[in-house]
Order: C-alpha cells, then structure tokens, then sequence
C-alpha cells in the first residue's frame, strides 16, 4: 500500500520514530459513488452537516509521542491541524483562526480550551445550512439565510449518535444559546463565479 510505502521510505531515512503522519479525510463517503459508501450508521453523505457528512477518523503517527494503539474522542476539524503544526515547531498562532491546537492531546496532556466545531455549507437541500458541536449537543440550521424558511435540528451526540431524534423543541434555551454562537461565528459568504 501508499501507506506501506511511505512508512518504508520514512525508515530507511531513519526519521519515521519522530515523523508525524496524519491520515484523515475532509468528508463523509458520496451515495453516489459504488465504492465509497460506508458511512457505517451515521446519518447523511458526502456535502452534508449530519455526522456522515462530517464525521470521519484521524488518525496520527508519531512514535517518540504517542503510544501505539491509543485513542482519543476529542472531536477535533482538519481546521485544527495548522494551529497545531504551528505550536508544534514553536510558530505563533494566528488570533483570527478557527481552529485551535490538539497537540496536549496528541502528547497524553489534558485539552484546554472550548470544545467547539463549526460548519457551514451552501449547497444541497435547505442550503445555505450551518452546524454547531458544543461539547456532546449539535445543532443544524437549515436555509439560515431566509428567516422564514430556516428549521432547526438539535441532537445530543452521547445519547443519539446517529441523529435519529430532533430535540429542538424540547430544549428552546440551549437551541437559543447555540444559536448565538452560530450567529457570531457566521461570516458574510462571497461566491465568486
């Protein structure tokens, strides 16, 4: 395999024990596609906000730091992976970014910081759609453009991973609070074709 290959190059240089490798994906498998569509049970594909659209495994490599076979439930975005290269080599990170450094997990330590993830996306049904993750809770706006149209989905990821169960109107104050943070997290979207 590629992987294989890699690793194999890595060692004969005598630098894969202090080599970090990341292996990840920017989205869920496409319905469209034969050989891609294995979202396992998490709802939504590929150009969706629902977990099959956006959950996906990260995987890191680095021998000297982590240990083999460990595993950590940080929810964390491919947004993250700068901000953590850049503390990593000791370069500041930039203030106005959306992401934030996993490296304290990657070397066992305890994560500081909000636990928080956002998404939007414009294109698909109910676009323009936003997402937020706070902690185990996600909500989805949908049309969040058109007040009229807009809908919310709200689901607690610990409890229904597989966003089965809306339960938007069984909590108005923290659809309320989320909503908050979608707000000031939005900014103005420019096409350009």
């Amino acid at each position: 395999t590629q992987m294989g290959q890699l690793f194999d190059k890595l060692k004969k240089q005598g630098i894969d024990k202090n080599t970090i490798v990341v292996f990840t994906s920017d989205n869920g498998a496409s319905f469209n596609s034969p050989n891609m569509k294995n979202n396992g049970d998490y709802r939504g594909r590929k150009s969706t906000l629902y977990e099959g659209g956006i959950r996906e495994p990260l995987i890191v490599r680095w021998p000297e730091n982590i240990k083999s076979a460990s595993k950590s439930e940080m929810p964390c975005a491919t947004y993250d992976i700068m901000p953590t290269f850049a503390e990593l080599i000791g370069t500041k990170i930039p203030a106005k970014i959306d992401g934030r450094s996993f490296l304290p997990t990657l070397k066992g330590k305890k994560q500081k910081g909000n636990n928080k993830l956002y998404w939007e996306y414009y294109s698909g049904d109910r676009s323009p759609v936003q997402a937020i993750r706070k902690g185990d809770w996600k909500m989805l706006r949908f049309n969040f453009l058109n007040p009229e149209k807009q809908e919310f989905e709200l689901y607690n990821l610990k409890n229904d991973p597989y966003e089965k169960n809306n339960v938007a109107l069984k909590y108005p104050l923290l659809v309320k609070e989320l909503l908050m943070i979608l707000e000031a997290e939005h900014s103005p979207y420019k096409q350009n074709y």
